[in-house]
């Protein structure tokens, strides 16, 4: 796989590529990572039942309990949380460490679909469509960037993803504070819908293998993230 030599060279190509337009370059290191292997079934099932736990906890009757995985951790489950969430896994020897996204929740069924719809669709909508959010009613627009016709301005939209508080941003820090827990872990990143699009970004950026579920390809999103890439 291919890591970048240097986090903060990654992301000061990123910011400015995205403020001034420039170029900057960042050295690869190409490395071999022990992944998942998603040929295996049972690998593939633990992994996928992972994912459907980003969505739950484990009081609730639709929780997986996983065999040879000894602890989970929730994140973004906090009373006051709106944001991204899902559960960190690690192994029984702690050689692995799964990191599981939750996708975005539906806020049209009966219930609301939860606190985190209203930042779930606004990140759907930075990331994979139209910023100006004429796509239905569940759609929030992210910025004043509408031109009328149907018409957006991608600067407006690329510079709105600056924020620290958007669901990449959450993540890359929580990707870095799962590394100094865990140092010498093999790290894993798994996810469904925006989940599995945001671990294959946060994936890309740090060189970590990724099982991504129904996820809306991460091309467009990565080119409004302003990504390097090798």
């Amino acid at each position: 796989m291919h890591k970048p030599q240097s986090a903060k060279a990654f992301h000061s190509a990123r910011l400015r590529s995205i403020r001034y337009d420039q170029s900057e370059q960042v050295l690869w290191d190409t490395t071999d990572v022990l992944g998942p292997n998603v040929e295996e079934r049972e690998t593939l099932l633990t992994l996928a039942k992972m994912t459907a736990n980003a969505y739950t906890s484990p009081t609730v009757s639709d929780w997986y309990t996983l065999d040879s995985w000894n602890k989970s951790t929730p994140f973004g489950w906090e009373p006051d949380a709106d944001g991204i969430r899902g559960h960190i896994f690690v192994s029984d020897d702690n050689s692995t460490v799964v990191l599981s996204i939750k996708g975005t929740s539906a806020g049209w069924i009966t219930g609301g679909g939860g606190p985190t719809v209203r930042k779930d669709k606004l990140n759907d909508n930075l990331l994979f469509s139209c910023c100006c959010a004429r796509v239905g009613p569940t759609w929030y627009t992210v910025c004043d960037c509408y031109q009328g016709s149907s018409r957006c301005d991608q600067e407006c939209l690329e510079k709105s993803l600056i924020g620290e508080s958007l669901y990449y941003s959450v993540g890359l820090n929580l990707y870095n504070n799962v590394t100094y827990l865990y140092p010498d872990a093999d790290i894993w990143l798994v996810g469904h819908s925006l989940g599995g699009s945001l671990a294959s970004l946060i994936g890309v950026t740090f060189g970590a293998p990724v099982v991504a579920f129904e996820a809306p390809s991460e091309k467009l999103a990565a080119r409004r993230l302003h990504l390097p890439s090798p």
